[in-house]
């Protein structure tokens, strides 16, 4: 019986030091899991109008104010500088209020190294139309020094349009 007790033992020892041990490699691993799914768009960037579709220069800053962005980015946020309009997109799920007009609301979420802004926005679109709903998305991707802004939205009827906006750095 004995030799069977420390048997049992040196096994239970085992199996907690296994578990001890793939708790510490998880706890190691976790964070540079999570940064794989991130990307850092930091720095300033410039539109280059040949490669963006027409119109597509007042993109990524909702609304234009210039055709460079200045990026700043930590684990928290990424802040986009276009002209004098400031956007702060927060990547802990929670909703952002933005510019211009209206009422938009966007959330940010990291999907295969992209940053993807769902937006949402209210506005009084004049008498005949009244109050207006569009609901967007914008696909934020980094290839070397160049950063394309893909932005989609569907306006209040259903249609959607799609416009690029590819930035190189400068």
């Amino acid at each position: 019986m004995t030799g069977m007790t420390s048997m049992k033992g040196m096994t239970r020892s085992i199996v907690t030091l296994t578990s001890a041990a793939v708790l510490a490699i998880a706890l190691v691993t976790a964070p540079a899991i999570r940064a794989q799914g991130t990307t850092d768009f930091s720095g300033t960037w410039t539109l280059d109008a040949v490669r963006s579709d027409q119109g597509a220069g007042r993109g990524a800053g909702r609304g234009g104010g210039g055709n460079q962005l200045v990026i700043t980015q930590d684990a928290a946020e990424m802040v986009v500088t276009q002209g004098n309009m400031v956007l702060r997109y927060r990547f802990d799920g929670s909703e952002t209020i933005l510019p211009p007009g209206g009422e938009t609301k966007a959330t940010a979420a990291w999907e295969k190294g992209r940053l993807v802004v769902s937006n949402k926005r209210e506005y009084f679109a004049g008498p005949r139309d009244g109050y207006v709903t569009t609901t967007g998305r914008d696909v934020w991707a980094l290839d070397g020094s160049t950063l394309t802004v893909e932005r989609s939205v569907t306006d209040q009827r259903g249609r959607t349009t799609t416009a690029r906006a590819v930035y190189t750095r400068s």
